[in-house]
């Protein structure tokens, strides 16, 4: 799969307002990365990532604390349930990004959650939209 055309496909078909959700794993100084790809979302297409690349270690504390934060409560997300949806909500998240090498988040999982769409599919690379009716609190 060529990220390259993926890349295109999202700067082109996803709203740049959008916020990303990625599988992400423990990395250096207590920061995160994106484990299947969903680091480069930020840089290369200017949407939002709960995984940016690693240089966001280098911003202000605040912005530190939450992505650490943010990041390591998406890489305990591993069903389609209450918490998932829940964090959807809270993060304002509105794509879940699948990579090459996934997580946490597996396609099964994914493709059978009632709160996403799948939206862009390459090989083995999904993007799902998370239904509108999702993002709405009560």
């Amino acid at each position: 799969t060529s990220g390259t055309s993926v890349q295109r496909g999202l700067y082109r078909k996803i709203p740049r307002q959008a916020r990303f959700l990625v599988n992400t794993a423990p990395w250096e100084w207590g920061s995160f990365r994106g484990t299947d790809g969903g680091a480069w979302i930020l840089p290369m297409t200017g949407r939002w990532s709960v995984a940016p690349p690693p240089l966001h270690a280098i911003g202000n504390k605040e912005y530190i604390d939450y992505t650490a934060r943010t990041a390591k409560q998406a890489g305990q997300l591993g069903a389609c349930d209450e918490r998932f949806t829940q964090f959807l909500r809270e993060e304002q998240i509105t794509h879940v990004y699948l990579g090459v090498k996934p997580g946490n988040l597996k396609k099964e999982m994914l493709d059978n959650c009632p709160a996403l769409v799948q939206v862009y599919r390459q090989g083995p690379v999904r993007v799902y939209a998370v239904e509108q009716m999702v993002l709405k609190t009560n």
